[in-house]
């Protein structure tokens, strides 16, 4: 729905948006947990009585996994998508901290953020322009490791400079800062997407710990 919604196919994107959220208020729901960035912000601007939160924040607020941890200094990438959510952004830095790490930002951050120049499918468009976005990004790390928090991000900028994603860091601290986890890209996270909807319709529903699950066929034409 949000790539409908940055293309401009506003109406096809306010039936599919207006029928999910339709569905979950109905269903009780009354708040939202996102791990994406763009989820987050489709959410806070079209969900209105949905409260929505990021997972990040819930796991600010409670133990983490038990790891080592480890020592050094990172740098933080706020998505753009996020760049006014604040709250967000403290709590991957206070997550980063409690890993053991030092933070030293970069010069564009926060409100001021930089675009990692996958954002709207420009990287397939204009890769110049994209390219051009990364290595500003780069020069601003300093060779400083990458933390993020989107998995576009990640994928974009670990091609020019390391780059990590904040779950990899949680769980697996070491080889993260080693640069011994892998990142997956397109088309493998696609198929791995589709591995875990395979997954998931293979498990007994009555096994569930979900009160309510639905597989979605809506596609918002007319009769569906």
């Amino acid at each position: 729905m949000k790539i409908s919604h940055d293309l401009g196919r506003e109406d096809h994107f306010r039936v599919m948006f207006q029928e999910m959220k339709d569905f979950l208020i109905n269903k009780g729901v009354k708040k939202i947990v996102v791990v994406c960035p763009n989820c987050q912000r489709i959410f806070s601007a079209y969900g209105g009585g949905l409260a929505v939160s990021t997972v990040y924040e819930i796991m600010d607020a409670h133990p983490l996994p038990v790891t080592e941890k480890v020592a050094g200094t990172v740098t933080i990438h706020d998505p753009c998508p996020l760049r006014f959510s604040p709250e967000v952004q403290l709590s991957i830095r206070s997550l980063v901290a409690k890993m053991g790490l030092t933070i030293e930002e970069m010069p564009h951050q926060g409100k001021s953020t930089l675009c990692c120049g996958e954002g709207g499918l420009v990287s397939r468009l204009s890769p110049e322009l994209a390219g051009n976005w990364g290595d500003m990004r780069k020069a601003e790390a300093g060779g400083k490791r990458i933390i993020t928090y989107c998995a576009g991000c990640t994928n974009h900028l670990s091609g020019r400079t390391p780059t990590s994603h904040i779950v990899d860091l949680l769980w697996e601290p070491q080889a993260t800062m080693a640069g011994n986890v892998g990142i997956t890209k397109s088309p493998f996270t696609y198929l791995k997407r589709l591995k875990l909807k395979r997954t998931f319709q293979q498990r007994d529903i009555a096994q569930s710990t979900a009160p309510i699950t639905r597989e979605r066929t809506f596609t918002g034409d007319a009769g569906t």
